[in-house]
């Protein structure tokens, strides 16, 4: 057995498979090639690993006795011409096709991965069993990830890791809808009973997708997803330190959609006793009100069992101080629609960083009846957490105005290239135009009308637009005091209609260099050695 593409796949050379590691897949037929003909579309194609065996005899053969041309029959009225050292053409009825010994000159052969990785990230699927505009599966979608972060992190090497060697980030999916729609817990059979023969396509649609958020506000399913990210997680870390034993490095967690709403209550439930002697020492209060509500008529205070890993939201009252942040769950009946009682799952690692992509997270929060969060909320075991989107993305939520003033605008990610688009910085050239042609005419008309009395000038500042927000601004220590709501910038193509571009842009976020190249530089910027990277149990 060899391992392939960075540990991700194990290759058995009996079997010709290539099975994957980490998730559940079908496995890939391998074949030995040595043998190639011109197939369809001018690509190079490779014998099967028994012809290639016959033509190879054949042809040192011919080399050896000198016996050009040799024919090679292959069956099914196929033939191989073999005239030289380089000449041989397939033969398929009438038509000619190249054929090739040896790997073709114009094959790209992918560089293989850095062996050390730097930083483990989780990456969260959203609702449904496809993930993006092109109906491919999340395990793709992750590949399609982790193949830009690769080539970002080579691009920018020096920027990253300010001179040191640089490895590479590892992607690993956490799957959970597969599960929560298994034969064992017959729900799909249960729902196929109660929905309507009409418009089978679009309720069979519903039915795998959206409903999946309502499952989550049910105190059972919610249990059942939580569960399975949980223990997927634990799983897939063991079996990754099984695997890297070296493995010095940080991990963090990428929630798409509904699985960053997952990953925020997963993370909201972790004991803080269980990180460092610093961040207990911050986060590690009992008793404190975390959240309270804008009209001031109820307080939600968090109380916690560590022991039996209950959390309960108590009524109005209670003092206002900073505190932990135990209390989007609850064992009460009284909690509610939309406070789903759950027990937490203990993560078996620390986690430096979480980012949210097109996230409804705010959205969540404000059905739960939670309007504000005080300064002093964290995430017990995660310092960093950063909220990112695309302008036009239906589903996403900003996170900022929680704390505070709701007209805080978000930080606009640079693109990956190092500067604006160009109808962006075309805009602002033009509003910075206009403003000094303004402030020329005005001063103009002014001095006319004033003769020739001494004026001062009138000038206009030319405002930053609307959808870019100051870095400078603290927002509470969710991540350490920095900005939390990034806005990605819009393509020229997307400003022809916002609407149009809508449902694409919720899942824009697995290609998008600027949205990698964000989570690179939070994770370079921390150590390489970190206590996150030391197992808790």
């Amino acid at each position: 057995v060899i391992s392939t593409d960075g540990g991700r796949y194990d290759v058995s050379l009996a079997s010709r498979q290539r099975i994957p590691v980490y998730w559940s897949g079908i496995s890939s037929v391998v074949r030995r090639c040595s043998w190639f003909y011109r197939g369809n579309h001018e690509i190079m194609q490779p014998y099967s690993e028994d012809r290639a065996m016959l033509l190879e005899e054949h042809y040192e053969t011919a080399v050896k006795l000198r016996t050009f041309p040799m024919r090679v029959e292959l069956g099914e009225g196929e033939a191989v011409i073999i005239n030289s050292r380089t000449m041989m053409v397939h033969y398929q009825g009438t038509v000619p096709k190249l054929v090739r010994r040896g790997v073709p000159d114009e094959a790209t052969i992918p560089p293989d991965e850095p062996d050390t990785v730097d930083h483990v990230i989780f990456v969260l699927h959203g609702i449904g069993s496809v993930a993006d505009i092109k109906l491919r599966s999340f395990v793709d979608c992750v590949s399609d990830m982790r193949a830009t972060s690769q080539q970002l992190v080579r691009e920018h090497r020096d920027k990253l890791c300010s001179g040191e060697s640089a490895g590479r980030v590892e992607y690993l999916p956490i799957q959970w809808h597969a599960a929560l729609h298994s034969d064992s817990l017959g729900v799909d059979r249960h729902i196929r009973k109660l929905t309507l023969d009409s418009i089978p396509l679009l309720r069979d649609f519903v039915n795998n997708t959206c409903v999946d958020v309502l499952f989550y506000t049910s105190p059972f399913y919610c249990q059942t997803i939580t569960e399975q990210c949980g223990r997927e997680m634990n799983r897939l870390y063991e079996k990754f330190l099984s695997r890297n034993p070296g493995f010095r490095g940080g991990v963090s967690i990428v929630g798409h959609s509904l699985g960053s709403v997952i990953a925020f209550d997963l993370l909201s439930q972790q004991d803080s006793n269980s990180t460092s002697k610093e961040n207990q020492n911050s986060l590690n209060t009992s008793s404190n009100d975390c959240l309270e509500e804008n009209s001031g008529s109820s307080t939600a205070v968090s109380t916690s069992d560590a022991s039996s890993g209950s959390y309960q939201l108590v009524g109005s009252g209670g003092s206002t101080s900073s505190g932990a942040s135990k209390l989007l769950y609850s064992r009460s009946s009284e909690s509610g629609t939309g406070q789903p009682t759950v027990e937490s799952v203990r993560l078996s690692f620390g986690v430096s960083h979480m980012f949210a992509v097109g996230s409804p997270l705010g959205l969540f929060l404000a059905v739960r009846g939670i309007h504000k969060l005080e300064e002093a909320f964290s995430l017990p075991t995660c310092n960093r957490f950063f909220n990112i989107f695309h302008p036009y993305d239906p589903v996403a939520y900003k996170l900022e105005p929680l704390f505070g003033d709701g007209r805080t605008n978000p930080v606009t990610l640079p693109h990956h290239k190092g500067r604006k688009r160009m109808h962006k910085e075309i805009t602002e050239q033009l509003v910075r135009v206009g403003t000094a042609v303004k402030n020329q005419l005005s001063n103009t008309l002014y001095s006319l009308y004033a003769g020739s009395q001494e004026t001062p000038a009138i000038t206009d500042e030319p405002t930053d637009t609307p959808n870019i927000g100051s870095p400078g601004r603290r927002m509470g220590r969710l991540n350490a005091g920095e900005r939390i709501d990034y806005v990605l910038q819009e393509s020229p193509l997307e400003l022809v209609n916002e609407y149009l571009f809508s449902l694409s842009s919720h899942l824009c976020y697995w290609t998008s260099e600027d949205t990698v190249l964000l989570i690179l530089r939070e994770v370079y910027r921390t150590p390489r050695s970190t206590p996150s990277s030391v197992p808790l149990i």
